[in-house]
């Protein structure tokens, strides 16, 4: 099943849990297309993973965008699901109770949570993705993952920020 959420099979061993989809994502009824796709597509190609060898699924299904202060904010509802400084709100995993279930039910070996909300939705509290990047780690549920910055991070941020992506991905491949 393809959608804006997810694209893929849930049975495959790598699971990629982005964030949410944006203007390009629900556009197109693909995630990860835009220009942070095509950043992330670079990366799996360098770290020798096809698209086709992962389970992609964000992290919430809607739009997000994010206010001054950093915070991801539900476009279509206009709640605050994600709090830079406090991690993952309650709302927040209220509303991405359907993502959980989808992660529970897949068959992934490991979970690449790219950025800060895919992070501390797997741990259910905070912590900093630079600390914790490329680490191995379990969610709350017991399933291992390497938490990594999202590609769209080296759009408006560090460009050899890629090649952290790239290192984790060949971690979470092995």
């Amino acid at each position: 099943m393809t959608t804006a959420w997810e694209e893929g099979d849930p049975s495959r061993k790598l699971l990629v849990l982005a964030e949410a989809p944006a203007k390009n994502e629900l556009r197109l009824g693909r995630p990860l297309v835009g220009q942070a796709g095509e950043v992330f597509n670079e990366c799996l190609h360098t770290a020798g993973i096809s698209r086709h060898e992962c389970y992609i699924l964000n992290l919430f299904p809607f739009a997000c965008y994010r206010d001054k202060g950093q915070n991801l904010i539900a476009h279509n509802q206009d709640v605050k699901v994600w709090d830079a400084k406090k991690g993952i709100t309650k709302e927040g995993l209220e509303l991405s109770s359907s993502t959980a279930e989808k992660i529970r039910s897949s068959g992934a070996n490991c979970i690449l949570a790219m950025g800060n909300p895919s992070l501390d939705f797997l741990v259910n509290g905070h912590k900093p993705i630079m600390k914790w990047r490329g680490s191995p780690l379990k969610s709350t549920e017991g399933r291992k993952f390497i938490p990594t910055v999202h590609p769209a991070a080296t759009l408006h941020g560090v460009y050899i920020w890629r090649y952290l992506i790239i290192n984790d991905m060949v971690k979470a491949k092995a």
